[in-house]
Order: structure tokens, then C-alpha cells, then sequence
């Protein structure tokens, strides 16, 4: 009991502080919430909808959204500054090696606590309904640090609206299906394997990245192909 009333309280006061940030900034701020924000809802409501067979509750939604936006976030921040220095990487090892492993390692917790609750993760969707959401949230909290630390906040929240967003929803929905496959048919591969696949999907975004403006075409359509072929088997 004290370990489920642990996972709820960490989704709720995720939530919580989620919507405080993103009222504040609201106000202070409000085209760039608006151009920063609303993709990934959009995002969002997308997969959402796309369950049509026993859809979750919106509001489990967005609570692992908060998770990914607050508590994945935050852990890879400190994780990653810490490894850092640890072990003194260059900015392009930390970019390519230690930033993918540990924002995927991040994001992941949050489905797989959700999972924990069967009333809400009992079938196989749900690991890519609650992985997108896992990694949008984070997404979304990425895109306002960037955003907020460029010269035009505007154009990179559009960038990433069709790249990074995609990115970061599709590489957490493979994790949570290889959870899902695990757990419902048994897959014992299917985690492991699903989950190096969403580190080198993003490997490879933040390759594609470094590369410079020339592959940002190519960026884009690799980002939302695999965004559309992991929901598209949500049905």
C-alpha cells in the first residue's frame, strides 16, 4: 500500500508542478508557452485518440507526462553533470554516448512505474501510449530551456515541434512497447532489444544533430517516420 500511495504521489505532485510552470509561463511568456507547449499536446491528444480499443484516461496521460517534464528531466540533469565530470567527457561523447543512455534510462522509469499499475497498463498499446507520453513531457520541458536560451525562441520551438518532439515521444514509445512485450507475451528479448533501439534513435538524432543545418531535412523525416510507424500500431 505504502509503495503504490509512493508511485501515485510522485505522478501528482509531477502534475502538479507541471501545470504551475507552465501557467507562469503562460503569463510571462505566453507565444513562446504557446509555440513550446502546444505541439507536444498535440502530440499528446494524437496518440491519444489513437487508441480507439480501451483508451486510457487522459489525466494518467498527462500525469506521466508531468513524470517525463519534472522527474526524468531533473534526473538527467544530475546524472548527466555528474558523469560529466566523473569521468571528464567531452561535450561529443556526452552528446552521443552518455545523453542517450541516460535520458532514455530516465524517461523509461515513468513507464515503467505507470506499469506497475495493471488497472491502467494491461496490454500492449499501453507501453507505447505511455512511453510517448514519457518522452513528450520531457521533450517539452527541453524545448523551453532551449527556446528560452536562443536568440529566436520561435523557430527552434517549430524545429523541434517536427524533429526532437517526435524524437524523444517515438524512442520512449519503443522502450515501453519492449516493457509491454515483455510483460504481457512473455518477450524476454523484446525489452532489451526495443530499448538499445530507442538509445540509438536517438544516437543518431543527436548525430544528425552536430552534423549541422545541411541534415535537417533529413532529421526531420527520420524523426517523424519513426514517431508515425511505432504509434501507427496502436490501435
Amino acid at each position: 500500500m505504502l509503495k503504490k500511495w509512493y508511485k501515485q504521489t510522485i505522478f501528482l505532485i509531477s502534475a502538479c508542478i507541471t501545470l504551475v510552470i507552465i501557467l507562469l509561463l503562460a503569463v510571462s511568456m505566453p507565444i513562446l508557452t504557446i509555440a513550446a507547449i502546444t505541439p507536444h499536446l498535440a502530440y499528446l491528444i494524437y496518440v491519444w485518440i489513437k487508441e480507439e480499443v480501451e483508451r486510457e484516461p487522459l489525466a494518467a496521460l498527462f500525469m506521466v507526462f508531468s513524470y517525463g517534464f519534472i522527474v526524468s528531466s531533473t534526473l538527467a540533469i544530475i546524472i548527466e553533470g555528474v558523469l560529466v565530470d566523473a569521468l571528464n567527457l567531452a561535450d561529443v561523447y556526452a552528446l552521443l554516448l552518455l545523453a542517450p543512455i541516460v535520458e532514455e534510462l530516465t524517461k523509461f522509469s515513468g513507464v515503467y512505474l505507470v506499469a506497475k499499475n495493471r488497472r491502467l497498463f494491461n496490454e500492449i498499446d499501453d507501453g507505447i501510449v505511455y512511453g510517448a507520453s514519457a518522452g513528450l513531457g520531457f521533450s517539452a520541458i527541453e524545448t523551453i530551456l532551449y527556446a528560452m536560451a536562443c536568440e529566436d525562441p520561435l523557430f527552434v520551438s517549430l524545429i523541434r515541434a517536427i524533429s526532437s518532439t517526435a524524437s524523444h515521444a517515438a524512442a520512449t514509445a519503443l522502450s515501453g512497447l519492449g516493457l509491454a512485450l515483455y510483460m504481457f507475451r512473455g518477450s524476454i528479448s523484446s525489452l532489451p532489444l526495443l530499448f538499445m533501439c530507442a538509445i540509438l534513435l536517438h544516437m543518431v538524432h543527436n548525430f544528425m544533430v552536430m552534423m549541422g543545418p545541411f541534415t535537417l531535412l533529413i532529421l526531420i523525416v527520420i524523426d517523424l517516420s519513426v514517431f508515425l510507424l511505432t504509434v501507427m500500431r496502436v490501435e
